[in-house]
């Protein structure tokens, strides 16, 4: 169960494939890319993933490391031969379920959405949560 709105997986690509051999192939070049990306000290957004059969699961954040990650996905995929439509969902806290990525939440969703995104900005750009002005 969920706890709280800056868990690591408010955002979840996912690619159902023909198979669950295709799905371990996918997760094998997705964590060569990785670390070939590691090693050009390149980067880039925090994603993790997992497999269940035939499906990948990409989870981040925010979404435009989701969205990197789709990309990320999509070009793999391509360059395998693998054919399969990513999707990209975000967690509905009020129903606890997931919801495509650009189903409107309500304003107090929203709302906590953003401040938990610009948190995780902030976290990782080094820039205080907060600040006080004498």
């Amino acid at each position: 169960m969920r706890q709280t709105a800056r868990m690591a997986d408010d955002w979840r690509v996912t690619a159902t494939l023909a198979s669950a051999d295709e799905a371990r192939d996918v997760v094998r070049a997705l964590h060569a890319h990785e670390v070939d990306q590691s090693r050009r000290a390149e980067h880039g957004a925090r994603i993790a993933v997992s497999r269940d059969d035939a499906s990948v699961f990409l989870y981040a954040d925010t979404r435009a490391a989701a969205e990197a990650g789709e990309q990320t996905l999509r070009d793999l995929l391509a360059q395998h031969g693998v054919t399969a439509e990513p999707r990209l969902d975000r967690w509905h806290h009020a129903e606890e379920r997931w919801e495509d990525a650009d189903a409107v939440l309500s304003e107090s969703e929203e709302h906590e959405r953003l401040e938990a995104e610009e948190t995780e900005e902030s976290r990782a750009s080094g820039v205080a949560d907060w600040e006080v002005r004498i």
